[in-house]
């Protein structure tokens, strides 16, 4: 069910992304979405009812939004059967400020109404309801696709929701007089496809550049151009939108959305034939973008790649989605985020560990003690490793999206990972790099041998010897530590006033700086001592995770 309703919110975001599995640290109180749907007409799977119900609890937690959803089987008018449910079932007064919503849905008669209470009428006007009824939810119901067409609405009144709190009133001109107002509207349930948005849409062109292509993109988005064939998409991308449901709702609010966003940086592989469009982390709403060139030299965005290898949280927060490498094929961007770390939250059994949340390499560097390998000693035949094709000798350069990774992390990991998820593996043999996807394992009995393998983590080397000194592996060209003058490959011997810093010696002292602050480091490099003196810089912005 869950990867289904990516086809629902391939959606608010340009027609591709799937809101699940929120952080765990900010999963609302499912105990709040008691009596929040009632099913007579047993429209919903069980998994669908349970998503449904933890969204709707996530409004009300964050939004004080008591939305509830009843199914029947033939009123005689809708109309009134909704305005006696809504008082006797006292809608909104699980709100501190009676904010209630009712969706009810005629399977049998083919209608839907959704039924405002006073308190929010100035929010959710006529005219928004019947926008959201006809742009939005009828859309899906008319592939009977009932349970998508729900949550992609609530995904829109949380939006506007938002909107709301901010003071921005509903902008109805781009339909004000097509679709009429009232709350009623025809559900069309199983009626087909509409692809109205499809014809007669003009075609739009692949550009030079990454940023081109896509402001071509986002401006057939405010036009509402739905066609999924634009040669603006990579080949995959167009088979991929083929399968998607775009609805009028969704454009509009892609287009709101992302016209907001400004560029950090683009940033091209070694042979200039992919590209990672990168937005600021203080804008965690705005998505990075991804391109791929194609033999005739224009930039094409990649939105399957970006559809299955991101999701986000409820709040609206873009995190890459560790259980999908190999059907997404996001693994072969990731030399577009090298200037940020991915947080792996923990979560019970697994749930949410397939989660990688960006931050910024505080100070612009990222820095760790052990060299830039981890070395397979041995493999054990039939074991995970043998089974994955990795050989004795190997050097492990990245595993799942993880750099320069510590043995002992490593290690965790291994043992951690929740079995099916994808692991993305990059190794160096015989002086050739291989990249490769593999299937995290089922975890070993106690005792057993740990998947099967040995390995080794190694110190960087300075005048023949094994040393334990912080060495630098990337240096951000944005941040504080490329003024300072630090580059990849340094040693660093001192830190401020620390000798022989450790780790977590640099990381307090990072983190305490708020800016014009002098720092001074003393560095290995080529087997020379270098000083380095700079002041720093404030930290970069970040949003809050939600």
């Amino acid at each position: 069910m869950r990867l289904k309703i990516l086809t629902v919110i391939l959606l608010a975001l340009f027609a591709g992304y799937l809101y699940q599995n929120p952080l765990r640290l900010h999963l609302p109180d499912t105990s709040l979405a008691e009596g929040l749907i009632e099913d007579n007409a047993h429209v919903f799977k069980q998994d669908e009812t349970d998503y449904i119900l933890e969204y709707h609890a996530m409004l009300l937690d964050r939004f004080d939004l008591d939305y509830r959803i009843i199914t029947v089987n033939g009123q005689d008018n809708i109309n009134r059967y909704a305005a006696e449910v809504f008082n006797e079932r006292k809608i909104g007064e699980k709100s501190r400020n009676k904010r209630g919503l009712l969706l009810v849905i005629d399977v049998k008669n083919n209608q839907v109404r959704l039924e405002v209470s006073a308190s929010l009428e100035s929010v959710y006007t006529d005219a928004f309801v019947a926008y959201l009824e006809n742009r939005q939810m009828i859309q899906f119901f008319k592939v009977g696709r009932i349970a998508d067409g729900i949550f992609a609405t609530s995904e829109i009144i949380r939006i506007r929701a938002i909107d709301a709190q901010k003071g921005h009133e509903f902008d109805d001109s781009k339909f004000a007089g097509s679709i009429g107002g009232g709350a009623t509207t025809g559900a069309q349930i199983g009626a087909g496809k509409d692809t109205s948005f499809q014809e007669d849409q003009p075609e739009v062109l692949a550009a030079d550049t990454p940023e081109e292509t896509l402001r071509r993109y986002l401006r057939a988005l405010e036009n509402r151009n739905g066609r999924d064939d634009l040669d603006a998409f990579t080949p995959d991308t167009r088979k991929f939108m083929a399968t998607m449901l775009s609805t009028p709702a969704q454009m509009d609010n892609s287009y709101k959305r992302y016209k907001t966003c400004k560029a950090e940086r683009v940033t091209y592989n070694e042979d200039k034939t992919r590209a990672v469009l990168f937005h600021p982390l203080e804008r965690r709403d705005c998505d990075p973008f991804l391109f791929e060139k194609g033999e005739d030299g224009k930039w094409r965005l990649d939105l399957k790649a970006l559809g299955l290898g991101t999701n986000h949280t409820f709040g609206n927060i873009w995190y890459v989605h560790f259980g999908r490498q190999e059907e997404s094929g996001f693994w072969k961007y990731f030399f577009g985020f090298k200037h940020v770390w991915f947080n792996r939250p923990d979560g019970e059994n697994g749930r949410f560990d397939h989660q990688g949340i960006p931050y910024y390499h505080r100070y612009g560097i990222f820095q760790n003690h052990v060299g830039e390998e981890i070395r397979i000693t041995k493999v054990n035949k039939d074991g995970f490793i043998d089974k994955i094709g990795l050989r004795a000798g190997d050097r492990i350069l990245e595993w799942e999206g993880i750099r320069f990774m510590h043995s002992a992390h490593f290690g965790w990991r291994l043992k951690e990972v929740r079995p099916g998820l994808d692991i993305y593996i990059k190794i160096q043999r015989d002086g050739k790099i291989i990249e490769k996807i593999a299937k995290a394992p089922p975890h070993p009995d106690e005792g057993e041998l740990r998947f099967g393998f040995s390995y080794k983590g190694f110190s960087p080397r300075l005048n023949d010897q094994a040393v334990r000194l912080p060495v630098v592996h990337y240096v951000d060209a944005h941040g504080s530590g490329k003024d300072l003058g630090i580059m990849p490959g340094d040693l660093i011997r001192k830190w401020q006033d620390i000798e022989l810093p450790n780790m977590m010696d640099i990381k307090k002292s990072i983190k305490k700086f708020k800016g014009d602050e002098r720092l001074r480091v003393e560095v290995y490099r080529d087997e020379k001592l270098v000083v380095l003196e700079s002041i720093t810089k404030p930290p970069r912005k970040m949003s809050k995770v939600h």
